[in-house]
């Protein structure tokens, strides 16, 4: 990252849209510890009045060669970076306790503002992991998911762990990591690519679907679950009934149990108001519980230490002003008037 001016225009985007925080849960920092922070820092593009607050995992906690290793492969082949480089630093390869303590001082050398890991059809762990065909189609061995979450507690760093399947869920949940990205089955069966793009779907369901049970423990352990459903709005006939009916399952028993919702898309350059716009169409939140969502419970959980959120006396005097009511249209809100960040007034 020699020139992080080249984030400028993404950051801006985010700024002009209402967003203030935002959260990175993957990525590349191959030079030096907190290098991405740092620099980012020093250029004034994050973490001041007039910009974005953001925190880094940099790279997730991984099983060999599971996820993210195929977007690994698309930046080899355009040159982006290395295999060398990736290497314990874009991913963590870790397959045995054994492992996992080898490779955690060099973890924490790299200074995350958090813990990622993977979870990725951890209920058929064995059957993938020395199986070709699930080459990035896999992630962590879930009985290695407690001593992260032990390690991770005792450096004082959250962990947010990558799910697919509700199976996934149940075992982030028993685990007790404070952070869940992604609903149950927000892309299918990732095998089958972007399956929400086909004509059709053959698959199952019922492996995506939470349980009340799984649902109350969360909300008990006051877990954050991040939604990523944005992308359905591409869905088109069948493949979108098929998801809506699903979601909406999942989004209900959340809800109904009381979990902490936040909204996250699933694409940096693009933002949370996909979340909102598909949110709207199934009809599970009321607008003012969507407001909630948007501007307290996604800040609380990506800054869960700081006053934020919240226009209350000692938090911090962090609003967006607009001239209409935004519960009477939530879509609106992208047109912002001006807004106060810190000692910063900001008009777009």
């Amino acid at each position: 990252m020699d020139n992080p001016s080249i984030f400028y225009p993404i950051l801006l985007k985010y700024l002009k849209a209402g967003i203030f925080y935002v959260k990175n849960p993957a990525g590349l920092d191959p030079a030096a510890p907190g290098r991405v922070q740092e620099r980012l820092v020093e250029a004034r593009l994050i973490n001041n009045d007039t910009a974005i607050d953001a925190v880094f995992s940099l790279g997730p906690i991984t099983g060999e060669k599971g996820h993210p290793w195929l977007i690994a492969i698309r930046n080899f082949k355009i040159g982006a970076f290395t295999e060398k480089e990736a290497e314990d630093d874009f991913y963590y390869f870790v397959t045995s306790a054994e492992m996992l303590n080898k490779k955690w001082p060099v973890i924490l050398q790299k200074k995350p503002d958090f813990i990622k890991t993977v979870l990725l059809f951890s209920e058929e762990y064995e059957k993938r992991k020395n199986d070709t065909t699930y080459i990035g189609y896999r992630g962590l061995d879930p009985k290695l998911l407690p001593m992260v979450v032990k390690k991770a507690h005792k450096a004082g760093l959250r962990v947010s762990v990558h799910i697919e399947t509700s199976s996934d869920f149940h075992n982030a949940v028993l685990t007790g990591v404070d952070e869940i990205c992604h609903t149950p089955g927000f892309r299918l069966d990732p095998m089958l690519g972007d399956s929400r793009k086909k004509e059709s779907y053959e698959g199952r369901t019922d492996i995506f679907m939470i349980n009340s049970t799984d649902a109350k423990l969360a909300a008990k352990k006051k877990i954050f679950v991040v939604t990523t459903l944005g992308g359905t709005l591409k869905a088109i006939g069948p493949v979108r009934k098929l998801c809506d009916s699903l979601y909406i399952h999942n989004l209900t028993m959340l809800k109904n149990a009381g979990v902490k919702i936040a909204l996250g898309s699933d694409a940096y350059r693009s933002n949370s108001w996909d979340e909102i716009e598909y949110l709207l169409t199934i009809n599970v939140f009321t607008k003012t519980e969507l407001l909630n969502m948007f501007c307290t419970t996604t800040a609380q959980t990506i800054f869960p230490k700081r006053k934020i959120g919240y226009l209350k006396s000692g938090f911090e005097s962090n609003f967006l002003v607009f001239d209409f009511n935004p519960l009477q249209d939530i879509m609106k809100m992208k047109e912002v008037k001006f807004a106060m960040k810190g000692r910063a007034l900001m008009i777009f």
